[in-house]
């Protein structure tokens, strides 16, 4: 049979798949990167036992391909069969094989036909990339509907949270929740969700005014749920939706206390002295040249930080120096006890992402230091 030019064209569409770990084994739509003599098409994959099965979703009208491959060592080969009603089955090779980067590169074969009909083949060079993702994409499976435990305080859940991408600031307003990326990640991006009956439910809006759906549950002290996305909607009706698995994890705290909303009331005492914070810490302070300066150290002697006090309207202000970072702290000092809060700080990778008030007390230790 002499195949038909709609057929001979759509060989060079032709494309093959691999990955170098059944682990890795390609899962959704990837695309064909176009070349000089090819357009980019787009394949939806999946793996099966011993390889992956796939199908065009871009075929030329008329015509479907079906991809079969199997895993041999760190490659996948196999074929892909041509159908056209009313004409026999066609075949052509494929081997490729995925690098580090996520792509898959190898060659596929071409089919060829002159004006008498003679067949003739070869190779052509080819790279496929996972079709972009519109959504919060991370990788694994999505658990169902998420199930934790009861959040009584929303505001105990304020500060920094690593998520997609790094760290994300969470905001409380009553029954609203709000994060926003911090850093160079996910920009213009914003996620609001309710909490109703255990849950957090909203959606994130993403740059280019795209949305995606989200629902997290507190559980282990993580917010852990699924979004949606969708892949390739440049395709259309056969884009793939689905749900992702999130999770956002809390950021280690620098200074972690109850929280404390409002300032102390002035006192009129002076913090000069030895102190044994409610943490366990010893704060010493002294002044020196006429400046009122501290250190909070463990019961070894390690300074945790340094501190300078100035005083204004009753409270006594400290700028206290982590060495990377600087926080502030207002205490009220009566004869034995220095009252108030200092600011705790949430950081990721060297980076603050978000700022807040802890209650502490001081009282003063007597006898010799």
């Amino acid at each position: 049979m002499k195949p038909t030019p709609l057929l001979a064209a759509a060989l060079a569409l032709c494309a093959p798949l691999a990955w170098a770990q059944p682990t890795d084994l390609p899962r959704g739509i990837w695309k064909r990167l176009p070349t000089d003599t090819a357009k980019a098409s787009y394949y939806l994959f999946e793996p099966v036992e011993g390889g992956v099965r796939g199908v065009l979703l871009t075929p030329p009208e008329g015509m479907t391909c079906e991809v079969e491959l199997r895993l041999e060592e760190s490659r996948l080969v196999g074929a892909a069969t041509w159908k056209e009603e009313g004409y026999p089955d066609l075949q052509t090779r494929w081997e490729y094989t995925l690098e580090e980067a996520g792509r898959l590169v190898g060659r596929s074969e071409w089919v060829a036909w002159d004006e008498e009909g003679k067949e003739s083949r070869g190779w052509e060079d080819h790279t496929f990339v996972p079709a972009p993702a519109v959504g919060l994409v991370t990788s694994g499976d999505a658990p169902e509907a998420p199930f934790g435990e009861p959040v009584d305080d929303l505001e105990s859940l304020a500060g920094g949270w690593a998520g997609p991408g790094g760290a994300w600031k969470l905001s409380v307003d009553g029954p609203l929740v709000t994060l926003v990326p911090v850093g160079d990640h996910h920009p213009e991006a914003r996620i609001a969700l309710k909490y109703e009956r255990g849950t957090f439910q909203g959606q994130a809006t993403l740059g280019g005014n795209q949305r995606c759906r989200l629902e997290l549950a507190f559980d282990e002290g993580a917010l852990r749920g699924r979004s949606t996305y969708v892949q390739a909607p440049e395709l259309g009706d056969k884009a793939r939706h689905g749900w992702a698995p999130l999770v956002f994890t809390r950021l280690e705290r620098l200074e972690a206390a109850p929280p404390a909303p409002e300032a102390p009331a002035p006192g009129e005492g002076s913090p000069i002295g030895v102190w044994k914070r409610d943490d366990g810490l010893y704060l010493r302070v002294r002044e020196e040249g006429g400046e009122v300066a501290g250190v909070l150290c463990d019961a070894s002697g390690r300074a945790r930080c340094r501190l300078r006090f100035v005083q204004e309207n009753g409270l006594w202000i400290g700028t206290a120096n982590w060495g990377d970072l600087e926080t502030r702290w207002e205490l009220s000092a009566s004869e034995d006890a220095l009252v108030g809060r200092c600011e705790w700080v949430d950081v990721h990778e060297g980076q603050v992402v978000a700022r807040g008030w802890g209650a502490r007390r001081f009282v003063r230790l007597r006898g010799l230091h």
